[in-house]
């Protein structure tokens, strides 16, 4: 069986925020939410294949394609968030 373009992507969603949490330790915050924002943005394409796989295959999925929907926005919402602060060269994890 071989791996899904779905499956890819959530191979490399966790490379690279596994990588960001890495880097943030080693005291670079902004590379980390750079890092992070990329993460986000394949972690939200992720759950939009995601709402097209249910649609064509019906409710055969584990979740709905609400659901995924709810993931890709929220997929979004973090990018733009981590993407802002690394802009603004703040760090990754501070308040």
């Amino acid at each position: 069986m071989g791996m899904t373009t779905r499956g890819v992507l959530a191979v490399i969603v966790v490379v690279l925020m596994t990588v960001s949490m890495v880097v943030s330790r080693r005291g670079s915050g902004t590379l980390a939410a750079w890092l992070l924002t990329v993460s986000f943005a394949v972690a939200a394409s992720w759950a939009g294949l995601g709402v097209v796989w249910t649609h064509q295959n019906g409710p055969e999925g584990a979740m709905t394609p609400q659901l995924y929907a709810s993931l890709a926005v929220t997929g979004l919402a973090f990018a733009l968030y981590f993407g802002v602060r690394a802009r603004n060269s703040e760090e990754a994890f501070d308040s």
